[in-house]
């Protein structure tokens, strides 16, 4: 995994190789529903009804570590279910990638409780290479307290910008907030965090087109992140927090095998369906296996949802192309008689002699009518048009 176009590792100590760090990716999302009398379903803050699951995703690999089945109305900012994801997370990664761990939430996580959880995840400076490097990169609110020191930072603090390819950016900054927040006219504006934590701040001018929201700067849009890294340039731990919103791309990717809409009205088997559909995304994860058959009497969605095993494409001949020639393809109808016949059939006889027509007496027109007063008409014989009176007027009929 890259950063700015570098790895993103911890340097070994001493001659030791660098040590590729872990990330766990937290994010909820919304999942609609048809109607309110299904199990756990309410109201979100989208204007409509459906749940609201809490999930965590490796973003190293792509898997998806956990899932939070709750209902449409759960808080964003909810600490505690926050807190029994990152555990849950946590127990899915294999011990020998437990060492280095980078945790990255968005503004939803920035709460004393999950970054309380972190800190005493962090074990390292206790214990050092017996202990748990664990990171974090977490949203942080622009309340008055961050715009009161972004208003004091000097314009020589700010410093560019860099891409996810490690180019610098035009418009766009970042300073280091955290000084200001620490040792400020009112006192300390972080009393209560811990206090490795550090708050950087970003931003970005706003198109000449663009109207600032009442209260905020008409020429910058400002962010803000928190995290407790104590080395690194502050342009690298910007693009590092960026970087991983590519994980909605995984939760589109999840939606679109089938997690979009949950089967049953159990929470519990909703979640599992969630995983199963996540799992689904990962052939080479899944061992492939017959699809199981619906049990006698197990009707509704559950049944017919059971999740069937993706199986192995065969290689198969190319289909022959159809002859563009074959006049058959250019039926004008879909019986058979109707159709016009292949090219290797005979020509049509052309006679100057048209059938004979019946009157309505049923007597033959042909006896009464001298043929020296007809105009001459062709007809096929032996196909199935016939012509119009004058020959040429093309008003026959299909037989």
């Amino acid at each position: 995994m890259k950063v700015a176009g570098r790895p993103l590792t911890h340097p070994g100590i001493g001659d030791g190789e660098a040590t590729p760090v872990t990330v766990i990716r937290v994010d909820a999302t919304i999942i609609e529903a048809a109607t309110v009398k299904e199990a756990s379903v309410a109201g979100h803050y989208k204007h409509g009804i459906g749940w609201h699951p809490l999930t965590a995703w490796c973003t190293n690999t792509g898997d998806h570590l956990a899932v939070m089945q709750r209902p449409g109305n759960a808080g964003s900012f909810t600490a505690a279910d926050h807190v029994k994801v990152l555990d849950a997370a946590l127990a899915q990664i294999p011990a020998e990638h437990r060492s280095d761990l980078l945790v990255t939430i968005d503004g939803a996580g920035a709460s004393h409780d999950v970054i309380n959880h972190l800190t005493r995840w962090n074990t390292y400076r206790e214990h050092g290479r017996r202990g748990r490097r664990v990171e974090y990169s977490i949203g942080w609110p622009v309340d008055e307290r961050t715009r009161t020191g972004i208003e004091r930072l000097p314009e020589q603090a700010w410093t560019a910008r860099l891409t996810a390819d490690g180019r610098p950016t035009p418009n766009q900054h970042v300073a280091d907030l955290t000084g200001l927040l620490r040792h400020s006219k009112e006192g300390d504006l972080l009393a209560g965090w811990p206090a490795d934590l550090r708050v950087i701040v970003s931003r970005t001018r706003r198109p000449a087109s663009e109207q600032a929201p009442l209260g905020e700067d008409a020429e910058w849009r400002y962010g803000a992140f928190a995290t407790n890294t104590i080395g690194g340039q502050l342009q690298w731990l910007d693009a590092r927090h960026r970087t991983q919103a590519h994980v909605e791309d995984k939760m589109k990717e999840l939606k679109a095998m089938g997690g979009q809409k949950l089967p049953t009205a159990d929470p519990g088997r909703n979640a599992a369906w969630l995983q199963l559909r996540r799992a689904r995304g990962h052939p080479d994860r899944v061992a492939a296996a017959p699809r199981p058959r619906r049990r006698p009497g197990r009707r509704g969605a559950e049944g017919a949802a059971v999740p069937a095993a993706r199986r192995p494409r065969q290689d198969r001949p190319p289909r022959p192309h159809p002859d563009p020639e074959n006049p058959r393809r250019l039926g004008l109808g879909r019986r058979p008689r109707q159709r016009l016949g292949p090219t290797a059939r005979p020509p049509p006889r052309l006679t100057p002699q048209p059938p004979p027509r019946r009157s309505r007496r049923g007597t033959s027109t042909a006896a009464v009518e001298p043929a020296a007063t007809r105009a001459p008409a062709w007809s096929i014989h032996g196909g199935e048009v016939l012509a119009g009176p004058d020959g040429l007027s093309g008003r026959g009929r299909v037989l």
